[in-house]
């Protein structure tokens, strides 16, 4: 297995949706490390097809809502959300930035 180092700012790709961003900062098969910044007030719908994640707020504040469930989240807090689709919501003032780990089960050939 090969090593790969990544420089601070090296950004694979970069989504804006309304009011977010999420950088992709490291893509293998079955995983996706991104930091998502989202603006005071705004929210973001995530409907992707992976299987679980790990989120960790890293500045700010973050609500994760997912079916009859609300997560409030501050500065230093993470939480594991299964595979149902969830939105993130930025109540506070200052902009969240989020560190996220998504994960996809591997399927044998």
């Amino acid at each position: 297995m090969m090593a790969s180092a990544s420089t601070r700012g090296n950004v694979l790709r970069s989504i804006q949706r309304l009011g977010a961003r999420m950088s992709v900062l490291c893509e293998r098969e079955g995983l996706q490390v991104l930091i998502t910044e989202i603006e005071p007030g705004a929210a973001l719908a995530e409907l992707s097809s992976w299987d679980w994640s790990w989120h960790l707020v890293i500045a700010g504040q973050a609500v994760f809502q997912q079916a009859d469930e609300n997560w409030e989240l501050l500065n230093g807090q993470s939480l594991y959300v299964g595979d149902l689709p969830y939105t993130v919501v930025n109540p506070s003032p200052e902009r969240t930035r989020i560190l996220s780990i998504l994960f996809k089960r591997q399927v044998p050939q």
